[in-house]
């Protein structure tokens, strides 16, 4: 029974463990995917030194197995949890349903060569890292208060995440010679700006612009800097390309504190 205790007193370090694993996982995942070049055949090859591919895969591999065995352990407490604590079993579903769905559709994720399949692979890697996040922010302030959001604040997260989509999206369809995919991207980006600017202008008005609204609004910034600045390369540097794509979950893990931290009446 003092085991069992123990373990329950470590969850939210589980957690905060599981986010950093989830992006070690998506770093990993990305850097692979973004290195993947064509052959005169059509046939993906990966770019990397073998000795640097080989250590990245053994990384995305010992870090998906980590955080299976966390997500199972997440869920179980939660369920045991779920009549004191109801608000913590949501985002341990959520966190386990992520991880299945991500080993299925491992072995097809490899290069870019469904696009389908890139566009899930990312989407959901980032909705692991925030599932994991959310958990730990909940968790750390004991409330269920801070396990809900407005309908403002889902649709702020629901913006996001097309965004995050057609950038994945695009990033696949280039490396096939498909361009247009990248202004459905830019539109998406758009929309997103738009949404963020209401935040940050609603907050500034209520004298409450908080710490991570204004991270949220600077790596958004950066990386709409870097993907300009990618636009104007061919090829993409591969370094700048992986920075940008991982500025993606840091403005997502930005958003989040600032949704769950500001009081209902500040959000737009």
């Amino acid at each position: 029974m003092s085991s069992f205790m123990d373990l329950k007193k470590s969850i939210p370090n589980l957690s905060l463990f599981g986010t950093f694993l989830s992006l070690l996982i998506l770093g990993s995942s990305m850097l692979l995917r973004l290195s993947t070049v064509f052959d005169m055949d059509g046939l993906a090859q990966n770019s990397l030194p073998a000795n640097l591919e080989w250590a990245t895969r053994l990384l995305h591999r010992l870090c998906a197995s980590c955080v299976a065995l966390i997500a199972l352990v997440s869920v179980i407490q939660s369920w045991f949890d779920r009549l004191d604590q109801p608000w913590r079993f949501k985002p341990s579903f959520w966190i386990f349903s992520l991880t299945l769905v991500l080993a299925l559709i491992g072995p097809l994720t490899p290069g870019y060569r469904l696009a389908s399949i890139t566009v899930i692979n990312v989407s959901c890697g980032i909705a692991l890292v925030l599932a994991f996040w959310f958990l730990h922010l909940i968790q750390t302030r004991h409330s269920a208060a801070h396990a809900c959001m407005d309908g403002a604040a889902q649709l702020t997260c629901g913006v996001y995440f097309l965004h995050i989509a057609t950038g994945a999206g695009a990033s696949a369809f280039e490396r096939h010679g498909v361009h247009w995919p990248v202004f459905v991207h830019l539109a998406s980006l758009l929309l997103f700006s738009i949404v963020t600017g209401l935040t940050i202008l609603k907050q500034h008005e209520m004298r409450t612009l908080s710490s991570p609204t204004q991270a949220w609004a600077g790596l958004l910034i950066i990386q709409i800097v870097m993907g300009y600045a990618l636009m104007g390369e061919n090829p993409r540097p591969l370094a700048l390309s992986l920075i940008h794509g991982m500025l993606s979950p840091l403005v997502a893990l930005a958003m989040v504190c600032a949704l769950l931290t500001t009081p209902a009446p500040n959000r737009i």
